[in-house]
């Protein structure tokens, strides 16, 4: 148990956290240049080169939400409330949101927006092979359905709770059907 120090509440967590926030621009974020552009339009190689380019262009925003992750401290267990399956779900998608990413840490806050939490400059898709490693975990399958209902939520708590109300339970337990 803490002691909140400005207050000398018993029990109340001293653990403070801003949600991430938006870079300036998102997001848009900065325009393709004309060489960028060209290579676009050029089947194969220039893809690939034009896919370096878009990386490099939005490096900078990449580097603020990194700057942002890396003032976060631990985030302590009693922030998921008293249930042990929302923190161990919260955790399992923490994981795979750090490694699928890139992010520095698996430091999560429940307020944090999913739109940053998800984001990859390179393509769309890799926050949906995240989710089949999330689902894979928690031994649950999503619809089509229920996929589209999880890209409408706001943030990393609202998916945390979709998992579960999905039958997330503990990490590695089947869903039962």
């Amino acid at each position: 148990m803490q002691v909140c120090t400005p207050c000398f509440w018993e029990g109340e967590s001293m653990w403070q956290h801003e949600p991430l926030r938006f870079p300036a621009g998102w997001p848009v974020g900065p325009k393709p240049s004309t060489f960028e552009r060209v290579c676009m339009r050029i089947p194969l190689l220039g893809w690939i080169v034009a896919s370096f380019c878009r990386v490099a262009r939005w490096e900078p925003v990449r580097r603020e939400l990194k700057l942002q992750f890396a003032a976060r401290q631990p985030v302590p267990t009693d922030v998921w409330s008293e249930s042990p399956q929302r923190g161990a779900v919260a955790t399992c998608m923490a994981k795979w949101i750090e490694q699928w990413i890139g992010w520095p840490h698996d430091r999560l806050a429940p307020d944090d927006p999913l739109e940053i939490l998800f984001w990859d400059p390179v393509d769309g898709l890799t926050a949906n092979l995240l989710i089949k490693d999330v689902e894979g975990d928690l031994g649950i399958h999503l619809t089509a359905e229920e996929l589209h209902e999880l890209w409408k939520l706001e943030t990393f708590s609202e998916a945390v709770d979709f998992f579960l109300q999905k039958g997330g339970g503990k990490p590695g337990e089947a869903r039962q059907t």
